[in-house]
Order: structure tokens, then C-alpha cells, then sequence
């Protein structure tokens, strides 16, 4: 009987798998990136083009707080959805396809959220830049300038 010694094989195996690793997890944070840039390209392309109705609203007499709070609530709709059906469905998939066993602590579940809320908020707060430039302009610009 031979007794091999595999300790030097397991552990560069281990290395590998860890490198390996390192790159797939990755891929959820650019595809969180990349989603979060396709809804504010979204929201900010929409609100551009809702332009000519601001206008109308301001010409008609509609405060620009108000204006600011449709638009709020309106990429808070947006991406309230977004986000449920996005992350619900990451979840499924990264805990019941991806990971045969997974231990999530309490810790990791409370950083996922207070990411995801951040991000919640910058997009929010981002959808509103071209609302601010258009309500900042004369109401008989707001009819003529396409962003």
C-alpha cells in the first residue's frame, strides 16, 4: 500500500476555485450596475420628453414643488416595481439554482437592503435633474427646447 500525500493538489485546486470564485461574484454586482443605469436612461429619457406638458402644467398654474412631486412619485412607481420583480427574482434564482446550501446571515440580508435602498434613492434623486432644469426655465422655453 502507497499513502499519497494530496494536501498540495487540494490546495491548489482550492486556489483555483477561489479565483474562479472572485470572478463569478462579479457578475451580480455588474448586473446590478447595469440595471440601475438602464432605469435612470429610462427615467431621465421619459421625463425628458414629458417637457411640453410641464410646461402646460406651469402655464396653467401648477406649483413647481408639485410638478417635482409627480415626478417622484412617478420613478418612485417605476422603480419600486422594477426593483421587487428584479431582486424577488435574484433571490429565487441565486438561492435555489446557484447555491445548493446557502447560510445567509442576518448581517448580509441588512447590507443587501441598505445597498439596494441607497441605490433606490440615487435613482430617484437622479430622475429628477431634467424636471429641475425644465422648471427652472421660462414656461415659453419649456414649449420650445427638446432635451
Amino acid at each position: 500500500m502507497n499513502i499519497v500525500k494530496l494536501d498540495s493538489i487540494l490546495d491548489k485546486h482550492i486556489n483555483f476555485l477561489d479565483k474562479i470564485w472572485s470572478l463569478i461574484i462579479l457578475l451580480p454586482l455588474f448586473s446590478l450596475a447595469a440595471g440601475s443605469l438602464s432605469l435612470i436612461s429610462y427615467l431621465i429619457t421619459s421625463i425628458s420628453e414629458q417637457q411640453k406638458q410641464f410646461g402646460i402644467m406651469r402655464a396653467l398654474g401648477t406649483k413647481p414643488k408639485s410638478i417635482l412631486k409627480i415626478v417622484f412619485y412617478q420613478a418612485s412607481l417605476v422603480l419600486t416595481v422594477s426593483e421587487t420583480i428584479g431582486v424577488s427574482t435574484g433571490l429565487y434564482i441565486a438561492l435555489n439554482f446557484l447555491i445548493p446550501n446557502p447560510i445567509i446571515s442576518y448581517q448580509t440580508l441588512l447590507s443587501v437592503a441598505i445597498g439596494i435602498t441607497a441605490i433606490f434613492g440615487i435613482l430617484c434623486i437622479s430622475s429628477l435633474y431634467p424636471t429641475l432644469k425644465t422648471i427652472n426655465q421660462p414656461v415659453t422655453k419649456a414649449f420650445s427646447t427638446n432635451y
